[in-house]
């Protein structure tokens, strides 16, 4: 049996395990009935962009924040419909972290 309210991808590009105990993606509020925060507490790695999948890995949207790299970034998801999606959370650093957000 798999809980996928525990869910967590992330596809790294590293070196050793320390590396990634040092990585954290923050997605809050979620469930969300619209803006989500998407934050990184990791002061070497800001975030470049983010995207979001439907649950069939169609695209649905995608924020670049080119030359602005941050720590944290809204998004704000009203417009799609209720259902669970998947945020892709691209980093300065290369690393990409995947998060579950569920859109009531």
């Amino acid at each position: 049996c798999f809980d996928y309210e525990d869910l967590t991808v992330i596809i790294v590009n590293c070196n050793s395990i320390e590396e990634l105990q040092n990585f954290r993606i923050n997605v809050y509020p979620n469930p969300t009935t619209g803006n989500i925060i998407i934050a990184s507490d990791n002061l070497q790695a800001t975030i470049k962009s983010v995207r979001l999948f439907d649950i069939s890995g169609k695209e649905i949207m995608t924020q670049s924040l080119a030359n602005n790299f941050t720590q944290s970034s809204a998004l704000n998801i009203r417009a799609v419909t209720e259902g669970i999606y998947f945020l892709h959370v691209e980093l300065s650093n290369g690393n990409v972290v995947m998060r579950k957000v569920l859109r009531q």
